[in-house]
């Protein structure tokens, strides 16, 4: 139901609770007048929820998205694996997300500006979660701690965000995993800090960097030994814009 821009909060919450237990996958993406408010408790089989924005929209006055989702005491989708919600600036709290640490794989908050950085501390909980994109730029602290528990990422975006060189190890020596690594404007991100994230991660095929502006000519004179082997080049696996 992707861009359906008159249908409201009244008409998805019904059909959605006629259709309960059977549905597992509900794309309601660019639904402009969609809040928390759609979505009825009893989505036990939900895997997959897309309830964002491509593009950057007003605050929709709604509860908060995400807290509905999870639930005072059950989530509204207990098997949910996937959950995008993309420009939803209404959102201001992770709480509860610990709630969906059994099943979730994917979280997706690019955009969602009004959660602060100490909220994404809550995703440590997230122990099987293999892809997070965030929508604030996080403190060193906090993706520290995400570094440490989330051992499964594969997809990390912490754009914009605060990069210490003590940040930077605890990723090379527990994300072995990470394939796709997005770093653009951290403006903390030094020469030797991006040395030692291709020396360290063996299955890295992606690292955007652009717009960090200490990152310097002098990178290529000690440029380490790529740690993956397989056919990526260095021009295919760094983009810098």
């Amino acid at each position: 139901m992707r861009g359906c821009n008159e249908i409201t909060n009244t008409t998805i919450y019904a059909l959605l609770a006629a259709l309960g237990p059977r549905l597992s996958y509900l794309d309601l993406q660019d639904c402009s007048r969609l809040g928390a408010s759609c979505l009825p408790p009893g989505l036990k089989n939900l895997k997959v929820l897309s309830l964002g924005y491509q593009r950057r929209r007003g605050k929709l006055e709604d509860k908060d998205v995400i807290v509905h989702i999870t639930g005072d005491q059950h989530p509204v989708a207990p098997e949910l694996e996937w959950l995008s919600l993309q420009h939803r600036v209404e959102a201001q709290s992770l709480a509860g997300v610990e709630r969906l640490a059994p099943t979730l794989k994917v979280l997706d908050l690019r955009g969602c500006t009004g959660v602060p950085s100490e909220e994404y501390g809550r995703c440590k909980s997230l122990r099987i979660l293999e892809q997070l994109l965030v929508g604030t730029n996080l403190t060193s602290d906090v993706i520290s701690e995400i570094a440490s528990s989330c051992l499964k990422l594969r997809v990390l975006d912490i754009s914009g965000s605060d990069l210490s060189q003590q940040c930077i190890q605890r990723i090379c020596d527990n994300l072995k995993g990470l394939e796709k690594l997005n770093m653009s404007r951290c403006k903390a991100l030094t020469n030797d800090g991006l040395q030692r994230i291709l020396a360290s991660l063996p299955k890295i095929t992606l690292i955007d960097v652009s717009h960090c502006w200490k990152l310097s000519d002098s990178l290529a004179n000690h440029m380490p030994a790529i740690a993956s082997k397989r056919r990526h080049g260095v021009y295919e696996l760094i983009h810098v814009a």
